[in-house]
Protein backbone atom coordinates (compact mmCIF):
# COMPACT_ATOMS: atom_id res chain seq x y z
CA UNK A 1 0.00 0.00 0.00
CA UNK A 2 2.91 2.61 0.68
CA UNK A 3 4.56 1.80 -2.49
CA UNK A 4 1.31 3.09 -3.98
CA UNK A 5 0.87 6.18 -2.12
CA UNK A 6 4.76 6.68 -3.00
CA UNK A 7 3.91 6.03 -6.78
CA UNK A 8 1.20 7.88 -6.95
CA UNK A 9 2.12 11.09 -5.27
CA UNK A 10 5.65 11.10 -7.36
CA UNK A 11 3.61 10.81 -10.65
CA UNK A 12 1.27 13.78 -9.14
CA UNK A 13 4.29 15.54 -8.20
CA UNK A 14 5.53 15.39 -12.06
CA UNK A 15 2.49 16.11 -13.64
CA UNK A 16 2.12 19.44 -11.38
CA UNK A 17 5.86 20.04 -11.90
CA UNK A 18 5.21 19.69 -15.86
CA UNK A 19 2.09 21.40 -16.11
CA UNK A 20 3.91 24.80 -14.13
CA UNK A 21 6.67 24.13 -16.77
CA UNK A 22 4.39 24.56 -19.56
CA UNK A 23 2.02 27.47 -18.02
CA UNK A 24 5.52 29.19 -17.19
CA UNK A 25 6.56 29.20 -20.56
CA UNK A 26 3.58 29.47 -22.26
CA UNK A 27 2.46 32.65 -19.68
CA UNK A 28 6.11 33.89 -19.17
CA UNK A 29 5.74 37.29 -22.38
CA UNK A 30 2.15 37.43 -21.15
CA UNK A 31 2.72 37.62 -17.50
CA UNK A 32 3.76 40.51 -15.25
CA UNK A 33 3.08 39.76 -11.57
CA UNK A 34 6.03 38.16 -9.68
CA UNK A 35 3.78 35.11 -8.49
CA UNK A 36 3.27 32.71 -11.36
CA UNK A 37 2.06 28.94 -11.42
CA UNK A 38 5.64 27.86 -11.25
CA UNK A 39 5.12 29.18 -7.66
CA UNK A 40 2.20 27.34 -7.20
CA UNK A 41 3.48 24.07 -8.51
CA UNK A 42 6.90 24.45 -6.26
CA UNK A 43 4.69 24.70 -3.21
CA UNK A 44 2.70 21.64 -3.99
CA UNK A 45 5.90 19.93 -4.77
CA UNK A 46 7.40 21.09 -1.46
CA UNK A 47 4.12 20.25 0.26
CA UNK A 48 4.67 16.65 -1.24
CA UNK A 49 7.89 16.30 -0.12
CA UNK A 50 7.09 17.24 3.24
CA UNK A 51 4.86 14.36 3.48
CA UNK A 52 6.93 11.68 2.17
CA UNK A 53 9.26 12.69 4.89
CA UNK A 54 6.82 12.60 7.36
CA UNK A 55 5.86 9.29 6.84
CA UNK A 56 9.08 7.88 6.27
CA UNK A 57 10.02 9.36 9.43
CA UNK A 58 7.05 7.78 10.98
CA UNK A 59 8.00 3.80 9.33
CA UNK A 60 11.38 4.49 11.01
CA UNK A 61 9.96 4.70 14.47
CA UNK A 62 7.56 2.01 13.84
CA UNK A 63 10.62 -0.13 12.56
CA UNK A 64 12.73 1.20 15.93
CA UNK A 65 10.31 -0.40 18.01
CA UNK A 66 9.76 -3.64 16.56
CA UNK A 67 13.71 -3.90 16.52
CA UNK A 68 13.35 -3.12 20.50
CA UNK A 69 10.22 -5.69 20.94
CA UNK A 70 12.22 -8.37 18.82
CA UNK A 71 15.49 -7.67 21.20
CA UNK A 72 13.04 -8.02 24.12
CA UNK A 73 11.62 -11.34 23.05
CA UNK A 74 15.43 -12.82 21.89
CA UNK A 75 16.62 -11.83 25.31
CA UNK A 76 13.28 -13.85 26.86
CA UNK A 77 14.16 -17.11 24.89
CA UNK A 78 18.39 -16.97 25.71
CA UNK A 79 17.49 -16.45 29.36
CA UNK A 80 14.90 -19.66 28.85
CA UNK A 81 17.55 -21.61 27.24
CA UNK A 82 20.14 -21.08 29.57
CA UNK A 83 17.75 -22.40 32.31
CA UNK A 84 16.89 -25.12 30.67
CA UNK A 85 20.40 -25.94 29.96
CA UNK A 86 20.30 -25.71 26.31
CA UNK A 87 22.85 -24.17 24.16
CA UNK A 88 21.92 -20.97 21.62
CA UNK A 89 21.43 -22.52 18.20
Amino acid sequence: MSKRIYILGMFSASLTLLHATEAVVLSSANSKSGFTVEWIGLIVLSIIGFIFIYRSTKQIKKIKKLQEELDTYQTTVTRELDTIGGKDA
